[in-house]
């Protein structure tokens, strides 16, 4: 029972160049050069561009949005803020308490999804 042996790939460039010597006498040279490895370095930097790329991109699409809610957030809760100053004695009402709460759980949860954004793109970088 024989082992099959793995198959080698390899990507070669062959050239073929035409001699002249003094006279008639013509040659041919044919040469092979193993370009595997070429081929696999050109790989590695267009992989590493394009993850680049996916890291900058991803990056700027998510943060442009994820800014604007946590900006939006900040606004509502000083108009929060500025309306509570405006009548001190009538107290909050309930309303008020639960848009705060609501105001607060966006602005809070836009600032941990703005954290993972970040981390994930260094991440990406390294």
């Amino acid at each position: 029972m024989a082992l099959s042996q793995p198959a080698i790939r390899m990507l070669l460039e062959i050239k073929k160049i035409r001699i002249q010597f003094q006279g008639n006498l013509d040659a041919k040279l044919i040469t092979f050069r193993d370009i595997t490895s070429i081929i696999e370095e050109e790989k590695a930097r267009n992989e590493k561009a394009s993850l680049e790329m996916l890291t900058a991109t991803v990056g700027h699409e998510m943060l442009t949005p994820l800014n604007s809610v946590i900006n939006m957030s900040d606004m509502l809760m000083q108009a929060l803020n500025q309306q509570a100053q405006a009548s001190p004695s009538s107290g909050p009402s309930l309303q008020d308490l639960e848009n705060r709460q609501l105001v607060e759980m966006i602005h809070s949860s836009g600032n941990f999804l703005l954290y993972l954004v970040n981390d994930l793109t260094d991440l990406m970088k390294i």
